[in-house]
């Protein structure tokens, strides 16, 4: 970690660093407060998130990317809270889907050609499907909130995400598949936070990594393989930060 203090404030920037040297998370702080640009990376160097900040708070487009550095979805922030329009995408960089938040509420689904399904409140389960009839996606809502099961399907058919959410947060089981019907993530979330064991996999189906996660941060080892199982990397956290190497 690279960073310096204004008496016990943050300021300016912050660097982390993976043990190999490569960043890890770029960050920058105004009289303590969050502001700027804050970039994550993947572990191969291509960029994760991209937040802007302002006045503290997420200010402006946050976008997450894939590990082969296409877009992953792209969300509007106000203040700390969605509001506008977000497109989400699949891996190959498709338009996949799009939803529309008002003050960080859910309150309609976009398709691909523009068409808007506008939700109702109480609890309902809806089905956007193409005009062939193919499933885009099952979400399940209260009030303007995820509640329950969300499933994303691929054009081909097969599930690209299963989430289960609790008033608006993610909370279980969190899966995401590859378009050839393979395991890519698995993780379990508390409200809103990694809470467990986190997993992700390669196309063929062997584990590329193995983490643990404590409301968010990284505790003990984490561990990366290489698509033929071999152990490539082992590090232990403690409270997200690297304590050693195996």
């Amino acid at each position: 970690v690279k960073g310096m203090f204004n008496n016990s404030d943050r300021k300016g920037e912050w660097i982390n660093f993976y043990p190999d040297g490569t960043l890890s998370r770029k960050k920058h702080y105004l009289q303590g407060e969050d502001d700027s640009i804050w970039l994550y990376y993947h572990s191969n160097g291509k960029i994760d998130r991209k937040m802007t900040h302002k006045y503290g708070e997420e200010n402006g487009s946050r976008e997450n990317y894939y590990s082969n550095g296409k877009l992953k979805s792209q969300i509007p922030f106000v203040y700390g809270i969605r509001h506008g329009k977000a497109d989400y995408y699949n891996a190959e960089g498709t338009l996949a889907y799009s939803k529309l938040f008002i003050e960080d509420d859910f309150v309609a689904f976009i398709y691909p050609n523009g068409d808007t399904a506008y939700l109702e409140s109480g609890e309902k389960e809806y089905v956007f499907e193409t005009k062939e009839g193919k499933k885009i996606a099952v979400i399940n809502t209260k009030n303007g909130m995820y509640h329950g099961k969300m499933q994303v399907f691929y054009a081909n058919g097969k599930v690209q995400k299963d989430y289960t959410y609790t008033d608006g947060y993610l909370n279980g089981n969190i899966m995401d598949y590859y378009s050839n019907g393979k395991l890519q993530e698995k993780s379990i979330y508390a409200y809103g936070d990694l809470n467990g064991e986190y997993q992700t996999y390669y196309p063929n189906g062997k584990t590329m990594e193995k983490a643990y996660f404590i409301y968010d941060d990284y505790y003990g080892d984490r561990v990366k393989y290489d698509n033929n199982g071999v152990v490539v990397k082992h590090l232990f956290y403690y409270n997200d930060i690297v304590i050693g190497e195996k």
